[in-house]
């Protein structure tokens, strides 16, 4: 702001004066450490009633691990009794400080009030099973819509193999790791393996009566598999940082 007053002797003197607000390099608030590379706060993309979801949610720093048995008992019950209200649970897999599911809902108010009663009474469950309060989960769990047969094929074995994922990596997987199950996923009631490669006699001996619902939508029943069934030997590829 630029101010000119008349001096003594009938000159002008001019003053540079700096005012207030604009932007400014550097300027705001600054991200707390732990909330850098969280996802934003925007609206969420409207839910179909005939498209599956892949849920991520991920747990805050120094949370229990999630597949210690304790906690994994606790995680499994509510898993097993999530599927009401027009909500239902397809496929889950419980990794040591996140959690992925493949939900479908009849819409988009069932399916948001569905995934916020499974995260709640599982952090509940978790928190009192540790003897911790606070949060549980991160601020904003991950979703994706899953559009079409390949979508929800990939997304089948990113869940149901996840633990490959993190546990391989980039090593040359061993024979051992392709013999038995998750215990703390799904994969025991899966329906839809390869004749080609299916899992190996008792690898599914555990699975006990089914904790998820079968698919109604075409997409999660029929349609991926258009796209092939899966084989037991898959590992998934590096779809998200999760």
């Amino acid at each position: 702001m630029l101010i000119q007053m008349t001096a003594a002797d009938g000159g002008q003197l001019a003053f540079q004066f700096r005012g207030r607000g604009g932007a400014r390099p550097g300027a705001g608030r600054k991200p707390r450490p732990e909330r850098v590379g969280l996802l934003p706060h925007t609206p969420r993309e409207r839910h179909r009633g005939y498209q599956p979801v892949h849920v991520t949610a991920r747990a805050v720093r120094l949370s229990p691990n999630l597949r210690s048995q304790s906690v994994f008992a606790a995680l499994r019950a509510i898993l097993a009794r999530s599927s009401e209200k027009g909500f239902r649970l397809l496929h889950f897999s419980v990794q040591g400080n996140h959690l992925h599911f493949i939900a479908e809902a009849d819409d988009g108010v069932a399916f948001a009030r569905g995934v916020q009663r499974l995260l709640s009474r599982a952090a509940m469950a978790v928190n009192a099973l540790a003897r911790r309060s606070g949060k549980l989960w991160t601020d904003r769990h991950h979703r994706e819509s899953l559009t079409t047969p390949s979508q929800v094929r990939n997304a089948y074995v990113y869940v149901l193999f996840n633990l490959r994922k993190h546990e391989l990596g980039s090593a040359a997987p061993s024979l051992s790791a392709f013999l038995t199950a998750d215990p703390c996923s799904s994969t025991y009631w899966f329906e839809g393996w390869s004749p080609h490669a299916p899992p190996p006699p008792g690898a599914l001996a555990k699975a006990g009566p089914p904790i998820v619902m079968p698919p109604t939508t075409w997409l999660a029943r029929r349609g991926w598999k258009t796209r092939g069934l899966v084989r037991f030997d898959e590992v998934p590829t590096a779809r998200r940082p999760s």
